[in-house]
């Protein structure tokens, strides 16, 4: 699979800031500090980066903090937001719990941003990134899904690569020892039709090939599924359904 690295995605991209107002840019979109400049197109680093103050971010051996080693301790979770659009407060409130809960990655879904022309949107919360793939317009045309990733500044310094897969699944990349791959994702609903389940998982099997053996893959999501108690203990659940087959 090719994934689109940070300086490839420059002629589609748009940042829009904590107030709402999209700025074009010539860069790849990123809070000072959260992607340094010695970042190459291959995701390699020369030298540690400097954080917002100005100061090298060091680890115990001289280097930048991994995203994921033996001594770092990360939090990575997953929340269908319903909608981050009314009230904007929202996007507020998301980033004031990942740091009272110390989250470093959320994999958000319904976040329901439109923004069709661009692959990936950039949202400036505080210190925060969430990256966006736009959700979709139904049958009365209401804004319907979308998946994205919301990323704390350490999260943010170790990303390498991030790719929307489709308009249910995005993938990033952290460097790290190991590397960690991260694939944010939204099941169709447990009515939707075969073709469109057939597809989501067909999808996501084929991303998951594609990683490579040695990183440590996470797939955070909301997969509509339900498990009853043939197929787990303690369920809320009377029984399983066609999602939860799948999942």
């Amino acid at each position: 699979m090719n994934y689109t690295t940070l300086s490839s995605r420059v002629p589609n991209t748009r940042v829009t800031t904590s107030l709402g107002l999209p700025d074009d840019i010539g860069l790849a979109p990123a809070i000072s500090g959260q992607i340094p400049e010695n970042v190459s197109s291959d995701g390699t680093n020369d030298v540690a980066p400097p954080n917002p103050q100005g100061r090298d971010v060091i680890d115990a051996d001289g280097t930048r903090p991994k995203l994921l080693s033996c001594r770092n301790r990360i939090l990575i979770s997953t929340f269908n937001t319903r909608t981050l659009l009314h009230p904007p407060s929202r996007l507020n409130e998301l980033v004031l719990n990942a740091k009272a809960q110390k989250i470093d990655i959320i994999s958000i879904q319904e976040h329901r941003f439109f923004h069709p022309d661009t692959k990936l949107e950039y949202h400036h919360i505080e210190d925060y990134q969430l990256i966006t793939s736009s959700c979709w317009k139904n049958s009365v045309n209401a804004s319907v899904g979308g998946v994205g990733l919301l990323l704390s500044p350490k999260a943010m310094e170790n990303l390498s690569n991030i790719d929307k897969v489709s308009s249910r699944i995005i993938i990033a990349d952290f460097e790290g020892n190991p590397k960690s791959t991260v694939i944010a994702c939204y099941s169709p609903i447990n009515t939707s039709s075969d073709d469109d389940i057939n597809d989501f998982y067909n999808g996501l099997r084929s991303v998951i090939e594609n990683v490579p053996a040695h990183n440590f893959l996470t797939i955070p999501g909301d997969f509509n599924a339900q498990l009853g108690p043939n197929d787990a203990k303690f369920t809320f659940h009377t029984e399983t359904n066609r999602n939860g087959e799948f999942s």
